[in-house]
């Protein structure tokens, strides 16, 4: 009976310093996440703390079998403790999660936006189905184009020069599009992607921030797209 005592002891010693181990050596990640939520209210020593709870959080959870990534999987779990205490930090009256991290995602959309727009000419494609399409442009200091179907979005491809145009979509009418530019990005967000558009992508990302990110980072592009 002591005996398995005392090899329960030791498993749980070794556990916990392999759950050091991964949380001390992806600090960076959450670093590099907390970043994101900066100017939002909450100092980044504080958001770097409560990220940090995240990934402990991730690393008791994570499971190898599945066949994830460990840090895609963690980034989740910090970016749901980020969201969580920029909400709870910095407003009187709480609005559901999910509404707050559409926010923070407009923030961050924004954000990149603007640093792309040093680069780039950016060009923003809609049916305008609620006749917004001209304000949320010029918040986004883009230019608006209005399109009716697929055809259309491959002819402003087309028009701006496909060889050298990077496009960023991911319903069904935008597969054209993607498969024609230079660079076609497919997005899967909370609301999926059409398959036709992964399948004539040259990159798929999680998020629009991180396609964005993905534009301005020229070495890890070339990596994404090495054969």
């Amino acid at each position: 009976h002591r005996a398995r005592l005392e090899r329960a002891r030791r498993a749980l010693e070794r556990m916990d310093r392999v759950k050091q181990t991964f949380v001390v050596h992806n600090l960076r990640l959450v670093m590099k996440q907390a970043k994101r939520f900066r100017r939002m209210g909450v100092p980044y020593l504080d958001l770097v703390q409560d990220g940090n709870l995240g990934l402990i959080r991730a690393v008791e959870k994570f499971d190898y079998r599945l066949g994830y990534k460990f840090s895609t999987y963690a980034v989740w779990w910090i970016d749901q403790a980020l969201v969580r205490a920029v909400q709870n930090a910095s407003r009187t009256v709480r609005v559901p999660t999910h509404v707050y991290d559409l926010q923070v995602r407009m923030v961050g959309v924004r954000e990149r936006l603007r640093d792309v727009r040093k680069e780039l000419r950016i060009h923003l494609l809609s049916a305008d189905t609620f006749g917004t399409l001209a304000d949320v442009a010029a918040s986004l200091g883009a230019e608006a184009r209005r399109v009716e179907s697929g055809e259309d979005k491959l002819h402003v491809v087309r028009e701006l020069g496909s060889e050298r145009c990077a496009a960023i979509g991911n319903g069904a009418n935008d597969a054209a599009m993607l498969e024609a530019a230079a660079l076609g990005v497919a997005v899967v967000g909370p609301e999926g992607a059409a398959a036709a558009a992964v399948h004539a992508a040259d990159v798929v990302c999680g998020s629009i921030v991180h396609a964005l990110e993905l534009l301005l980072d020229e070495r890890a592009l070339r990596a994404t797209l090495r054969r």
